[in-house]
């Protein structure tokens, strides 16, 4: 297909190409002119990645056609609001390595924004917001997926699942590795976050040849047409390989020297392999497994050379594979100024070393010298192979055991590895052919490798490996939420899909299969899976991950949302929540640490000993007793990594990477795991807040202060190696700089950070006599943000106080970029420290823009019976170690509001009165029952007999309106007073007045008029009123002038519905009404009666104080007493922000429905118009996901069924979702 075909923008994707390849171009209709699902099978070198690029460029073209033609990369940026998000569509690449993303990155450089994302690159969430191709490795997406707690809701509009429209997941044969449980996961996630929602996110599927891809195509949901497979026959250049094993023999008694024979037999057969080659004058690439022996192996092949006199063969690259004489002089210069030895010495040996060890600059000299042909032979690592497209005509991997720290030893290399590798023989343009050879020192390997290679084993699934892992994540989620819902999930898994092909291997006969296709009964009853569910789930449940009811319904802990955001193994989680404790040392949380299972295949091995133990001398934190175990040896070398130690066992220095990696995650899930704990653990809490800081920038407490501005900050480095070295003004800039911190730490005066905040120049001058380094110390102890703190404590009730603290960055603090970013986190607790138990835990953050503001945090904590004899307040950062405020108070001297029993008045146990108590015909029949209810009834000879001022403080239900209407009753004993209802809404007034116009006006022959914004009667209609319906804000308006107004003067009874609204912003209106009335009726000698009516207070005696009342009128009953008897369920969402938060509780609030109330009219309250929407349609949407509301609606009459917005589930006819006019309520008629 030529290039041309495609339209001219796409064009310059393809630059320096004319045509498509014969597989580009079968793929092209499906990949550019569809957007189904696509599984592409093909060797190493056949175009993959433009097939890939043609994906991208088709969503491309659907946004220029949605968009008339034009490309808005950024629509509707926000700021810096984390609830906002720019609407910028994106794409997923996930490649199967580190070292591949940044190929890719530079493949996909299309003028949209592309970035890597992976350990060792984080971006920040402007960033993040600002990127369309996002490129990573499966396990970094599914924590991303994880942690953007979308809920599965429409309401998450902003999530980046939401604006992924493409992810293309390169090398999908990793599924038949250990990883692919990964991949799994995140496929699942994906297709039923489609389901629930109906958002579109296209899969691309890019592979080596499978026997069994047609599997994985439905694994993906392709469409048959949509899976392409290409045997090796597709290969543009032809590979040749060879596989060659060494078979042990009985050399020696002695196992080294067996070993060493084995070695040298190994260095023949390469040398005989590359020598095959380069007598062609081919270029050869030898692959081996360790920094230290590309060099060794290099020399050897040298000397093997020289020993059979074809060192020329080697040498003569000037006359052979160089482009020109010029060019090989080039590089002569080039070599004679390399850094490395190994360069300039191998360089005219006709050799070259390349490993991620070496100087940027001298790794990039000798890729350059072997493209130009300068070097025949280069040794190299695997890193090679993915980080570099660097081709040639033979490659040989000597070996193919590598140490692997997470399997605790020597294991044969992936599958993967070695199809990369080869995927390097032959150059394209160059060769006819390429070569590759494989030597390994296993024999019993070469029958797995040459069946991998040759695709006669199918693809298999782990996944029941790492299932629990798996739903414990969708639970935490809240994707997932019974043990039907776990029986679903595995559906959209390849486990599945490999079940379907295999029945019989999972426990289901071909009966079975036939007559149940999908497996939709099986899935629940089937042995295999269905005991997979469920014992994935009782794992989690006796791990207090998540809780299973008697129902199988499923429940996320705190402890099960903090392993799944930061990867934990369950068992992991569990270990590490049952054995912390209170007096836990520095030793004991190193040797927890340890105990990890990402861990436990570290072995102590015979010849790591006596390094251990010369590390262990020199470790801070002494680690006591023999180093046998994994948490101990994981305990030493992490000091030693700390401590900037020299470690010479290669395998010891593999094993500290693997530590190292995690080693942040896992001591920060351990700080969050204590802060749910909350009970005796603040001590803790802190140290391993500390322990996390010290992973981020290798720094102990002891360590100065101002030694942070000597490393890069973990979470700044993008792009860049850090600070030290560089010419950033902002950072210290040579090595110099960490000299100047270690002499701060020798001077006594000047070792604490805190000594030199409080210097002045001329003192820390004299202290430090090199005035250029005195500057510098001067400038940074300022760099570092130190917080300026004031609290404030005021008691809420009896048993709840509210500490209000106000921060702000210290004046003298000077905000910097590179060291602070845009904010500054921080966590802020409070803790009892007699029984170390946190009371209240958040994390807050200073940003850059509100750095000269002052910031108001406040909160409410239990206040403790009998009162510790301190409180303590500690605000710490997040990032720097040893940085932090603690403040103390006490609550001794603190004036309580009464409470205890006295709070609640007792329900007493009378006989309800009849309505003919009233006395009186004409008001008994205003009621439409025959008796009061027990609340009425207490409070009715109080009301109705009495003149007492009443505050009655009952639940919604209890009939507090019959209330008021009994001492509105009993005022026409004095004819000429009138009555004022103060209602809090426009709309409860409207709604007393049509209620009391029929009763009062028409059955009793009362004067009424309502006085809102809506209605203002004139001055004789309010004369002539006997009962005057109104707002707080329109009362206090007529009455500031009671001076000349008569009818203001002639109140007897002020009745002030949802008193409690006192507290809120309309509260002071309240008050002036209150207080203006009672001096009405000192001044005039007139009594007015006040009757409150309100719900359940916690201060009831205070507005009685208040409202005047005494000994007598105060009813303040319990929010349990109510006539309907009322069960409450309460159950908080940890999302901090809005819109996730909302769209998380959908699902509950559905299960909500479908348990409490499925047969009946159910009504939603939200905070906002928008969101009745949101929900409205979340809901409409389970419904029809639902099975059981599929068969609902199948049995619904016809008539029912034209009238239905949305099936309903279990018990439900039908069901009808509309959003109110209020915008608070969503209505659910069944």
């Amino acid at each position: 297909l030529p290039i041309e075909d495609l339209p001219d923008w796409a064009q310059p994707a393809f630059a320096g190409a004319t045509h498509l390849n014969t597989i580009q171009s079968k793929v092209y209709k499906a990949a550019f002119r569809g957007n189904a699902n696509l599984l592409m099978c093909a060797p190493t070198g056949a175009g993959k990645t433009n097939v890939a690029l043609l994906t991208v460029l088709k969503l491309i073209h659907q946004k220029l056609a949605d968009n008339d033609g034009k490309l808005e990369l950024f629509p509707d940026l926000a700021g810096d609001d984390d609830d906002a998000a720019p609407g910028v569509f994106k794409m997923v690449y996930l490649a199967p390595m580190k070292a591949l993303c940044a190929e890719v990155v530079e493949n996909f450089n299309l003028g949209i924004q592309v970035r890597e994302m992976t350990g060792d690159i984080s971006l920040s969430k402007q960033e993040l917001d600002r990127t369309h191709v996002i490129v990573t490795v499966p396990e970094k997406w599914d924590v991303m997926t994880r942690n953007t707690t979308s809920g599965g809701g429409s309401g998450d509009e902003h999530s980046i699942q939401r604006l992924t429209e493409l992810v293309i997941i390169d090398e999908i044969h990793l599924l038949h590795e250990n990883r692919g449980a990964v991949i799994e996961s995140v496929v699942a996630r994906t297709l039923r976050y489609q389901e629930a929602t109906g958002h579109t996110c296209r899969l691309v599927g890019l592979s080596a040849t499978l026997p069994n891809f047609g599997t994985v195509g439905d694994f993906l949901h392709c469409p048959p047409e949509n899976i392409f497979y290409f045997d090796g026959s597709y290969r543009p250049i032809p590979l040749e390989q060879t596989f060659i094993g060494i078979r042990k023999k009985a050399y020696s008694k002695s196992k080294a020297a067996e070993q060493m024979k084995i070695k040298q037999q190994m260095d023949e057969l390469c040398f005989e392999e590359i020598l095959s080659a380069v007598a062609q004058d081919h270029q050869c690439m030898i692959f081996v497994h360790s920094r230290k022996d590309t060099y060794t192996t290099a020399i050897k092949m040298s000397e093997l050379a020289s020993q059979r006199n074809k060192s020329l063969a080697f040498q003569n690259a000037k006359e052979s594979t160089c482009k020109d004489q010029k060019t090989f002089g080039r590089w002569v210069k080039e070599a004679e100024k390399a850094k490395s030895k190994e360069v300039r010495e191998l360089f005219w040996k006709g050799f070259g070393v390349h490993h991620a060890g070496m100087l940027r600059g001298d790794r990039s000299t000798t890729e350059q010298m072997f493209f130009d042909g300068a070097i025949k032979v280069l040794v190299c690592t695997a890193t090679l192979a993915w980080g570099v497209n660097l081709p040639a005509r033979k490659v040989v991997i000597k070996g193919t055991q590598i140490y692997m720290p997470d399997k605790g030893g020597f294991n044969d290399i992936g599958i993967l590895d070695v199809m990369q590798i080869f995927g390097r023989a032959g150059r394209p343009g160059l060769d006819t052919m390429g070569q590759a050879t494989l030597i390994t020192e296993k024999t019993e390997a070469m029958d797995s490798y040459l069946r991998r290679l040759n695709h006669q084993v199918a693809i298999d699934s782990k996944f029941l490996g790492t299932f629990a892992n798996a739903l414990n994540a969708e639970v935490a989620m809240g994707n997932l939420h019974s043990l039907q819902d776990g029986a679903e999930f595995l559906t959209y898994t390849y486990l599945y899909q490999r079940a379907k092909q295999s029945p019989v291997e999972f426990g289901l006969s071909q009966e079975q299969l036939l007559t149940d296709p999908q497996l939709k009964r099986a899935r629940r009853t089937w042995c295999k899976l269905a005991d997979s569910n469920k014992e994935a789930a009782q794992k989690l449940n006796d791990a207090r991950l998540i809780r299973v009811d008697a129902s199988d319904n499923y429940y996320s802990t705190d402890l099960g949302r903090v392993a799944a955001k930061y990867y934990l193994d369950y068992e992991t989680a569990e270990n590490f929540s049952k054995n912390m404790t209170t007096h836990f040392k520095d030793e004991q949380i190193l040797l927890l640490f340890g105990e990890a299972t990402e861990f436990k295949q570290l072995r102590v091995r015979d010849d790591e000993v006596s390094e251990l133990d010369a590390l262990r001398e020199v470790c801070k934190v002494k680690i006591t007793g023999p180093i046998d175990t994994p948490a101990m040896k994981v305990a030493v070398l992490l000091q030693a990594w700390l401590s900037r130690k020299m470690i010479q066992s290669f395998s010891l220095s593999s094993d500290v990477n693997f530590i190292t990696q995690s080693a942040g995650r896992l001591f920060r899930a351990m700080f969050e795991i204590t802060l749910t704990r909350v009970t005796g653990l603040s001590n803790m809490s802190e140290s391993l807040l500390e322990w996390t800081k010290r992973m981020e920038y290798r720094m102990w407490p002891d360590q100065h202060m101002l030694r942070h501005f000597c490393y890069a900050p973990t979470w700044n480095r993008k792009d860049k190696q850090g600070l030290v070295g560089g010419n950033d003004s902002e950072g210290f800039v040579s090595k110099s700089e960490e000299d100047t911190c270690d002499r701060l730490e020798q001077k006594r005066h000047i070792a604490d950070w805190e000594a030199l905040w409080d210097m002045e120049w001329d003192e820390l001058s004299y202290l430090i006599p090199n005035r250029q380094e005195a500057t510098a110390v001067w400038k940074y102890t300022y760099r570092v943000p130190y917080l300026s703190v004031q609290h404030t404590v005021t008691p809420v009730t009896g048993s709840i106080m509210r500490i209000r603290l106000n921060i702000k960055l210290h004046e003298h603090c000077e905000w910097s970029d590179n060291w602070s970013g845009s904010f500054e986190p921080w966590f802020i607790w409070v803790e009892d420290p007699r029984a170390k138990d946190i009371l209240h835990s958040e994390e807050w953050k200073l940003r850059k823009t509100e750095k000269d503001e002052e910031a108001v945090v406040s909160f409410v904590i239990p206040l403790q019976q009998p009162h510790p004899p301190q409180y303590v307040i500690t605000i710490i950062s997040s990032r720097w170690v040893g940085l932090k405020t603690v403040m103390e108070f006490s609550v001794s001297h603190l004036l309580l509001p009464a409470g205890g029993e006295n709070m609640h008045t007792p329900l007493l146990e009378l006989f309800p009165l009849p309505k003919t108590a009233l006395q009186n015909r004409n008001y008994e029949n205003l009621y439409n029952f025959s008796h009061f209810n027990p609340v009425q009834t207490q409070v009715f000879h109080t009301l109705y007999h009495t003149n007492h001022n009443v505050l009655v403080g009952a639940p919604t239900g209890s009939g507090k309106t019959n209330m008021a209407e009994l001492a509105i009753l009993r005022l026409p004993h004095a004819p000429e007073q009138k009555v004022i209802y103060i209602a809090p809404l426009k709309a409860l007034a409207k709604e007393r007045m049509t209620d009391w116009s029929t009763r009062f006006g028409k059955k009793l022959g009362k004067s009424i008029v309502e006085l809102t914004g809506d209605f203002t009667p004139d001055v004789t209609a309010l004369d002539a009123a006997q009962l005057i319906i109104t707002t707080p804000e329109k009362w206090d308006g007529i009455s500031r002038h009671w001076q000349s107004r008569a009818y203001v003067q002639r109140v007897g009874l002020v009745v002030i519905d949802e008193i409690h609204l006192l507290g809120q912003d309309r509260g002071p209106v309240l008050e002036v009404i209150v207080s203006r009335m009672r001096y009405i009726s000192a001044n005039l000698d007139v009594p007015i009666r006040f009757v409150g009516l309100s719900t359940a207070l916690a201060n009831s005696h205070d507005i009685a104080d208040w409202l005047g009342i005494g000994m007598v009128g105060c009813f303040n009953f319990k929010p349990s007493v109510r006539p309907v008897p009322m069960t409450v369920h309460i159950r908080g969402f940890p999302e901090k922000h809005y819109c996730p938060r909302m769209a998380t509780m959908n699902r509950p609030c559905y299960d909500a429905i479908k348990n409490h109330s499925p047969t009946k009219p159910t009504l939603i309250f939200v905070s906002s118009r928008r969101q009745t929407r949101l929900t409205a349609l979340d809901i409409i949407g389970l419904m029809n996901a639902d099975e059981q509301a599929e068969a609902a609606r199948a049995e619904m009459e016809a008539d029912a069924a034209s009238m239905a917005l949305a099936a309903g589930a279990g018990g439900m006819s039908y069901a009808k979702v509309a959003g109110m006019n209020t915008g608070t309520m969503i209505f659910i008629n069944i």
